[in-house]
């Protein structure tokens, strides 16, 4: 009997094996799965930044990696916009060129409104020329702020 009984315990021993070998085989499989799941997430997830700053961005430096080439646009598609932005370059240069002679006379008509503007009034003004100081000083305030003083060569 105790070579039934040593078989028994062999058998045991053996099952035990079998199942902690399972044991370990099951979770050696599952710990690559759990690493899977976490390469398939690129980004981590940011909490609030601990000095307390939200203005602060995101570390940068290797993003670069995480841009995709797009599929690039063809050269005829290329020389076509070329063309359409050389033309409407040239089309706001005129449009430009045409508002900025426009304000040009229009200063120079202000300019020359003002000009005719001042030489109408020095037409009209009656110039009466005072020689005797003493009215200046007999005058009331209101006349006195009234008077001009012009150089002969202006009147003319």
């Amino acid at each position: 009997m105790s070579s039934e009984t040593q078989q028994q315990q062999i058998n045991t021993n053996e099952s035990e094996k079998q199942k902690e070998e399972i044991i370990k085989e099951i979770i050696v499989k599952e710990e690559p799965d759990i690493k899977e799941e976490k390469k398939e997430i690129k980004k981590p997830i940011r909490g609030a930044n601990v000095s307390g700053r939200p203005w602060k961005e995101a570390y940068k430096k290797r993003s670069i990696k995480d841009n995709v080439a797009t599929a690039g646009i063809s050269w005829e598609e290329k020389m076509e916009m070329k063309k359409r932005r050389q033309m409407m370059r040239a089309l706001d240069e005129e449009i430009r060129t045409k508002q900025a002679e426009e304000e040009a006379k229009r200063k120079e008509a202000r300019k020359q409104a003002i000009i005719r503007k001042k030489a109408n009034i020095a037409k009209n003004t009656i110039v009466q020329q005072i020689t005797n100081k003493k009215k200046l000083r007999h005058m009331s305030g209101k006349q006195f702020r009234q008077l001009r003083t012009f150089h002969f060569d202006e009147i003319e």
